[in-house]
């Protein structure tokens, strides 16, 4: 004992290490299945020649349990924690209440954790004392060393692999539909309005005058002959003369009609120069 407490005020002079970091001072089994206050949640430590009363335990929910209300038994101490273990799994940290934010121990018990879940007559520590790795004890050894214990093998916690987020599709922007241009109405081209052409006048041919002007000589001929005499020949011309064309007779009466008007304007011509016969 004298030899740790030289090597401790050593540690202390030349490089300023308080004894309370020696790491005496450990979280050495833990009961988590407690349902009543005469079966509580309990935490024992493993004290090695430090100041108990110096530390606390905190759990997860940041619960806190003063280690000065400990009870020991040499090297062992232990603390009632009623209803404030998980039993799915938790984290128990050992701290100085002076440093509560830096953990001097700590186990973390669970699917996840240094240790599965105790079942509800088992207890989990460590084989050895102090410094052994977290077992599963088939009966506590609460108050009492570890070492003689009877503990199951139990598989180390495999921890759930963290799940991969499926990158979110991106929605595609809508685009803008087109604005239709307008159509320009083709502006109507006015058609020229098509020229008359007149309609020539047929002009009567020579075959047509020569006609006429015989028709006319035989016309003379036959009156003159009927006021001479009666003479058969002249039966004769008028039989010739019911065959004529029927054109002949049109063109008689435009002489006819051609005379008269003649006629007429000498007429009033005249009577326009003597008024008075």
């Amino acid at each position: 004992m004298r030899i740790k407490l030289i090597i401790l005020t050593l540690l202390y002079l030349f490089f300023g290490v308080s004894p309370v970091f020696a790491n005496l001072v450990k979280i050495n089994e833990f009961y988590a299945a407690g349902t009543t206050n005469a079966n509580p949640d309990w935490v024992e430590i493993y004290n090695d020649g430090g100041d108990i009363t110096l530390y606390q335990l905190i759990d997860t929910a940041n619960n806190k349990k003063d280690l000065s209300l400990a009870k020991c038994n040499g090297n062992f101490c232990t603390v009632d924690w009623y209803k404030t273990l998980n039993n799915g799994g938790d984290t128990i940290k050992l701290v100085l209440k002076s440093s509560p934010d830096t953990p001097i121990d700590r186990v973390i018990y669970g699917t996840e954790g240094d240790i599965s879940t105790p079942g509800t007559t088992q207890s989990a520590g460590r084989n050895p004392d102090g410094t052994g790795g977290w077992v599963i004890f088939s009966s506590s050894s609460k108050g009492t060393s570890n070492n003689i214990s009877i503990f199951t093998p139990t598989p180390t916690p495999t921890p759930s692999p963290t799940p991969i987020p499926t990158p979110a599709t991106p929605t595609p922007t809508p685009k803008p539909s087109p604005t239709p241009k307008k159509s320009s109405t083709p502006t109507p081209t006015s058609s020229s309005n098509p020229s008359s052409t007149p309609t020539a006048i047929p002009t009567p041919s020579s075959s047509t005058t020569s006609s006429v002007k015989s028709a006319v000589a035989g016309v003379t001929k036959t009156s003159t002959s009927s006021s001479t005499s009666s003479s058969p020949s002249a039966n004769v011309k008028v039989a010739d003369q019911k065959q004529i064309s029927p054109v002949i007779f049109i063109g008689l009466s435009l002489i006819a009609l051609g005379a008269t008007s003649l006629g007429y304007l000498l007429l009033k011509q005249k009577r326009r120069y003597n008024p008075l016969k």
